[in-house]
């Protein structure tokens, strides 16, 4: 049966769900290309037509969680008028959004940290900054 090819940011996205899922089942020690390509049910040399190296993955998928992670709080800082109803609000259900994932992305960053890559905790610290920066500037603009 010939495969679906699918555009690069479409397979993208499912190469790093699968690293997500992998990193939440087996930790980062089992994380492989391998296991990645398997868990997609491609071939690796597929994989690598996206993603130089696992390592370009990791740091995909770091941009990738942070970008969810931020997304609501800067379109609620970016209203005209952001009362504390406003900020109460939109942190209920982003916390309620964490407190459903298990705090799932926070996992999977503790556990890219945790491969000892200077330049993958570089970007990983440098991405969880931002989500910090984006939930002071809501909370800076509710006061």
């Amino acid at each position: 049966m010939p495969r679906l090819y699918k555009p690069t940011g479409v397979r993208k996205l499912e190469i790093s769900e699968a690293t997500r899922k992998l990193i939440i089942r087996k930790g980062s020690e089992h994380l492989t290309v391998r296991n990645i390509a398997r868990e997609i049910k491609l071939t690796e040399a597929a994989i690598y037509r996206h993603f130089k190296s696992k390592r370009e993955i990791l740091l995909f998928l770091s941009d990738f969680l942070t970008d969810q992670l931020v997304e609501d709080l800067v379109e609620a800082s970016a209203a005209r008028r952001v009362s504390l109803r406003t900020v109460d609000q939109v942190l209920r259900n982003h916390l309620s959004v964490i407190e459903q994932r298990r705090g799932i992305s926070f996992l999977v960053f503790a556990e890219i940290l945790s491969f000892g890559d200077g330049g993958l905790n570089h970007r990983t610290a440098g991405n969880l900054d931002r989500y910090i920066k984006a939930l002071a500037g809501l909370l800076a603009r509710g006061t």
